[in-house]
């Protein structure tokens, strides 16, 4: 077969796959950016499905722009890139928008952090000590019971998880939405009387890991029970989520900078998540 007419077939079975999502991004284009993709000028070479069809594969891939092959030419595919990195995340919360008319009540929360590497990035690094003092970011999600993102915070890799925790829950927009007996599901990072104050704040129980790293009094030390333990485990669903976005190799490692490393997180969890509830 013509490698040409594979690459096609790939980009069209992309399409396809990803065509509510695709749509829905378009449907923001069009009231935002009505003259971006809709061939007004002559300039315009590619669909709006092709070009946003190459950057899913373009992120799956995790290859270089230099060493990318596809239908839509690798400077043309970083144009478009950094134009979508400078308005992603006000088309996450517009397809976000759209998921929320389809939940009735959200049973739990999760939140976690994750220490992402440097290799080319020189924009927002922190030094974290816990990772032999290497430079990087905090990627933190704060997931829904299923595995939506509803916050997405990324931080120099020198904050403490509990300071993001609470920058997650001061910017929280669904409160209508929690049930009335929703929990907040964290690891023992998060083991702090702010965190748990904030997540009261928001009518959200805080089921918290305790951290016994400072507890010199064995008698101080509390277990969960068996009843809230089953509820605990779902809290692997965020771990989940970490897993699937950090298959694409522009997320496991920092190579771009800030805002499209951001720009790939939004899209990861498109991807991954979201799509399949649109």
């Amino acid at each position: 077969m013509n490698p040409l007419l594979k690459i096609n077939k790939k980009l069209n079975s992309i399409a396809t796959k990803y065509k509510k999502l695709i749509s829905c991004i378009k449907s923001y284009m069009d009231i935002y950016f009505p003259n971006k993709y809709n061939f007004t000028y002559k300039t315009q070479k590619y669909t709006f499905n092709m070009i946003f069809a190459s950057i899913i594969d373009f992120i799956k891939s995790g290859s270089s722009y230099h060493n990318y092959v596809g239908i839509v030419n690798s400077k043309t595919l970083n144009f478009h890139v950094n134009f979508f990195a400078r308005n992603f995340d006000s088309i996450y919360t517009y397809i976000y928008n759209k998921y929320q008319h389809n939940i009735h009540t959200i049973k739990h929360l999760s939140i976690d952090t994750s220490f992402i590497g440097n290799k080319y990035g020189s924009q927002f690094l922190g030094r974290n000590k816990y990772f032999k003092n290497k430079r990087g970011y905090k990627l933190s999600l704060l997931i829904d019971n299923k595995g939506i993102a509803n916050s997405i915070l990324i931080r120099p890799g020198n904050l403490n998880d509990k300071n993001i925790g609470i920058e997650h829950l001061n910017k929280i927009n669904f409160i209508s939405k929690l049930n009335r007996n929703a929990y907040m599901l964290a690891d023992k990072g998060y083991d702090s009387n702010d965190f748990k104050t904030k997540c009261k704040t928001i009518n959200c129980q805080p089921l918290i890991a305790q951290n016994k790293r400072n507890i010199k009094d064995t008698n101080k030390f509390v277990s969960i029970n068996k009843s809230l333990l089953k509820i605990y485990k779902k809290r692997i669903l965020v771990e989940n989520i970490f897993a699937r976005i950090k298959k694409y190799n522009r997320i496991n490692y920092i190579c771009d900078s800030y805002f499209t490393y951001v720009f790939y997180v939004y899209l990861a969890l498109c991807i991954t998540t979201i799509y399949k509830y649109l």
